[in-house]
């Protein structure tokens, strides 16, 4: 099953999109206050910020976040990457971007096998690893040859082909790459904002759905009144997904092979549950040998929501 996702640097109304339609969008992350080139007093009109996601959420579109600074971003190498990923990540926690989903970082030029080979694969590999330590899935905006360096490498979930410079890539990025998750191939004026048209050819590659997010939690009140105490022996997939969820919120591995939560309770799982008790001192928690137990009563998961 196919879906129609677009990306733009404005604003639109979801019912908008909704009538074109349109299921999904991608939206910017970028520096606040630096952009064209030169520092602004204003924040940089092509940031998505809260009230502009809450409305595409409640509108029923789903919602994925790249951060683009300069087309070459990725020449930066691992230091830009690093800078980059961590900014994304807090603009990211600012609007409520669930953790789990996913985060591209564009690499919005002609990539050669030269570049990548070094800066480039730097910036991907930073790339890679901050976003995960931060809780997010990490992806990538790349032509057909950027794709095919990142995949070779081990490198990103999800790869979004930038498809509209078709001479890129020495012609091959006129057709898609068998890789490519999302493939960017058209353009459409919509409401007076030009719009770059994206396919989607899978159904979850790391979105926050409309109905909230790829992890569903109630506040955490609600959360903590309604929990029964779950383990690795003893849970569901949809309570796993949740404690991965929370885990990765605070940097704390899952183990799946998505990155984000998969309501696996593996060993990764585990351990960090169990790292995560002794780390924070969880009351009746933590066993006489000094070990976390494993077990994610409501102790545990109060401290992993950080309220009292």
């Amino acid at each position: 099953m196919s879906s129609t996702i677009v990306d733009y640097t404005g604003r639109i109304d979801p019912a908008t999109l909704h009538q074109h339609g349109v299921s999904g969008v991608v939206r910017y992350l970028s520096w606040l206050h630096r952009w064209d080139g030169q520092n602004h007093p204003g924040v940089n009109p092509k940031i998505i910020q809260k009230p502009e996601a809450d409305q595409l959420l409640s509108g029923g579109q789903s919602l994925t976040l790249v951060w683009e600074f300069d087309a070459r971003d990725w020449l930066g190498g691992h230091d830009a990457a690093v800078a980059h990923a961590q900014e994304a990540i807090a603009q990211a926690r600012s609007i409520g971007y669930t953790p789990g989903c996913l985060i591209l970082g564009a690499c919005d030029f002609d990539i050669t096998a030269e570049q990548w080979s070094g800066a480039g694969y730097a910036y991907a590999m930073a790339w890679d690893h901050a976003i995960r330590a931060g809780g997010y899935r990490p992806g990538g905006y790349l032509p057909f040859d950027g794709i095919e360096f990142a995949r070779h490498a081990g490198l990103l979930d999800v790869y979004w082909q930038a498809g509209l410079s078709r001479a890129w890539s020495r012609g091959r990025n006129a057709t898609r790459h068998p890789a490519a998750q999302l493939y960017q191939h058209d353009q459409a004026n919509i409401a007076g904002e030009l719009v770059d048209v994206n396919t989607a050819y899978v159904d979850d590659w790391g979105q926050m759905r409309p109905t909230g997010s790829v992890i569903l939690l109630p506040p955490p009140g609600d959360i903590v009144s309604g929990w029964s105490t779950v383990s690795r022996t003893n849970t569901t997939p949809e309570a796993t997904r949740t404690v991965q969820g929370l885990l990765l919120a605070r940097g704390y591995p899952v183990g799946s092979r998505s990155g984000g939560p998969d309501g696996s309770w593996g060993d990764v799982t585990d351990a960090s549950v169990r790292r995560f008790q002794v780390e924070h001192h969880v009351p009746n928690s933590v066993t006489a040998g000094g070990t976390g137990d494993g077990q994610v009563g409501a102790n545990t998961l109060r401290a992993l929501l950080e309220i009292g």
